[in-house]
């Protein structure tokens, strides 16, 4: 396999771009290869830097065998002529979480840690990866959900990025006069000169969030502008007004509507906007009481309360994978508490309760269970921040329905 894989890099970083498919059924299966070739792209990138002259174009380009491959740093200590094709890189990939993938010119390729981007590239997470990016020689950082696709736009007038579904979170360092950095999504783009903001991007609406600084929201149907300062959202949607709101309306002081009696999602929403999760409440899905939640697909739905930081909370529900389409390998229901606030990762849970999933050959430590059968979650936490969300999603390669009701936090103990 190690063989293989070398030759496999080697003819695909040398231009031969016919082996992409089954390089890329390699490093999706096997960690060790993805890190195998990471290395790899990391030489490149050294190579590039290293070697400066121009390379002309009619010198024939070396090809790298697989017993080449042991000489690598070697060839990299001495700067020999082996460049990817192409003009400089605007960004390059700095994390990459499970299966994150780049379309360039209609050839994709996993994108791993030191991928070095173009304009005109198109970066892809699935459901349950993500990436950050970072722009070369300035600290602006994009951060990609699970089911994002962001393409890097050519633009003559500063950086265009162009977000196609999904989420992001952007950290814009300040950009130079007269050169913003633009963010387009179907429904809305969004000028920054130097801010940290969010965008969920659906097919019907576009969602700008905004951490610090402030952004400049155009909406695409009526071209009506609107600025968006910290502590505030807009709605770019088909219909609705645009304007901006205070992030604080959409806080609770406990979680609402836990038990779903209300007969539909009163209280709850779905930061990221996955594209197809489909999330409804009826009488079939219940725990007790009259009602309760279905959620199949991918993301998942969440509610932000307001919390005491270094308090400990206390977190219930019950949950069922009642119908398993695709089953996972890993992952499954993931019920957890993130922090809110500057400062603090969003998307990184404070805690979780290990995941409720049926793929078997998981650690112990997880709850497998059957099919159709009623499971109780409880874990706690302690508040980092002043408003912490609750979310109950998908984080796994399988495809699941997932029924969840008599959702709870309490300050106290929950009852045994």
């Amino acid at each position: 396999m190690n063989d293989r894989l070398l030759d496999l890099a080697s003819r695909y970083l040398d231009g031969e771009e016919s082996v992409a498919g089954e390089l890329k059924e390699i490093l999706h299966g096997d960690p060790a290869a993805r890190r195998t070739f990471a290395r790899l792209l990391r030489q490149h990138s050294a190579l590039r830097r290293l070697h400066t002259p121009p390379v002309p174009s009619a010198a024939p380009r070396p090809r790298w065998s697989p017993a080449a491959a042991a000489a690598a740093c070697l060839v990299v200590a001495v700067g020999a002529a082996w460049l990817l094709r192409g003009g400089g890189a605007p960004a390059s990939v700095v994390e990459a979480e499970n299966s994150v993938w780049v379309d360039r010119g209609g050839k994709e390729f996993p994108a791993l840690r030191g991928t070095e981007l173009r304009a005109g590239d198109v970066v892809r997470t699935d459901d349950s990866s993500a990436a950050r990016l970072r722009y070369a020689g300035e600290a602006t950082t994009v951060v990609l959900r699970g089911g994002t696709r962001l393409r890097l736009a050519a633009s003559e007038s500063g950086k265009r990025l162009e977000i196609l579904e999904g989420t992001i979170e952007a950290d814009v360092a300040p950009q130079p006069a007269g050169r913003p950095m633009i963010l387009a999504s179907p429904q809305a783009e969004v000028s920054v000169v130097g801010t940290l903001f969010t965008v969920a991007a659906a097919p019907d609406r576009t969602r700008v969030e905004v951490d610090k600084g402030a952004v400049r929201v155009t909406g695409l149907a009526g071209k009506k502008e609107v600025d968006v300062a910290a502590g505030s959202f807009v709605v770019a949607e088909s219909g609705v007004e645009l304007k901006a709101w205070p992030m604080q309306n959409e806080f609770s002081e406990g979680l609402r509507n836990g038990g779903f009696e209300s007969g539909d999602l009163a209280g709850w929403g779905d930061r990221e906007n996955q594209r197809n999760r489909r999330l409804d409440v009826g009488v079939e899905f219940r725990h007790s009481g009259q009602f309760g939640a279905r959620l199949v697909g991918p993301g998942g739905f969440d509610q932000r309360i307001r919390t005491v930081p270094g308090k400990t909370y206390y977190v219930g529900g019950w949950v069922r994978i009642e119908h398993v389409t695709t089953p996972p390998k890993w992952g499954g229901i993931r019920f957890g508490a993130y922090p809110e606030g500057a400062g603090q990762d969003r998307w990184k849970p404070i805690v979780y309760y290990p995941f409720v999933t049926t793929a078997k050959e998981l650690p112990r430590i997880w709850a497998i269970v059957e099919p159709q059968a009623w499971h109780r979650a409880r874990f706690s936490f302690v508040a980092k921040s002043a408003v912490t969300t609750i979310r109950l999603d998908h984080f796994t390669d399988g495809r699941l329905e997932t029924w969840a009701d008599d959702l709870v936090v309490s300050p106290d103990p929950l009852p045994e």
